[in-house]
């Protein structure tokens, strides 16, 4: 028995019943079922990040780039990082997303943690990123008489 007459088959069966024309063809799936054939199981994705990487932004004076595509141009001014997704069955897919996905603060934080306290200056002051320890207060004591 091939597909080919199993689908006639349907169809005449439908076509019988009175079905539109448009319902009449049956689905792969029900052919595949009624001729035994188990179900194919649905594969979704669990991806997970194999590798990743950050070109940075080019010193290039933009002078002259009027022959340099947009999107090239983009990725000279804001640098490009790079993501290699890879699921279990070893379907792999690359990502790129324009500037850095690393989150600057908590860079900044992280550095504090390890390293000790981080000085940034902007418009002539000078900021500090540390870890605050509070003083260790004593209770108030109220005098007795």
């Amino acid at each position: 028995m091939t597909i080919q007459t199993e689908v006639k088959k349907l169809i005449n069966k439908n076509k019988k019943k009175g079905v539109p024309k448009k319902l009449s063809k049956p689905k792969r799936e029900d052919i595949l079922k009624k001729m035994g054939f188990p179900e194919a199981p649905i594969h979704h994705h669990t991806w997970k990040v194999i590798g990743k990487t950050y070109a940075p932004p080019s010193n290039i004076e933009l002078e002259g780039t009027k022959a340099i595509e947009d999107k090239t141009l983009q990725k000279m001014m804001f640098g490009v990082t790079t993501i290699l997704w890879e699921c279990p069955c070893g379907e792999t897919k690359q990502v790129e997303l324009l500037g850095n996905d690393e989150d600057l603060l908590e860079s900044l934080i992280n550095k504090a943690d390890k390293i000790g306290p981080q000085f940034i200056e902007r418009f002539g002051k000078t900021f500090i990123i540390s870890e605050w320890k509070p003083q260790n207060q004593s209770p108030a004591r109220i005098p007795i008489k």
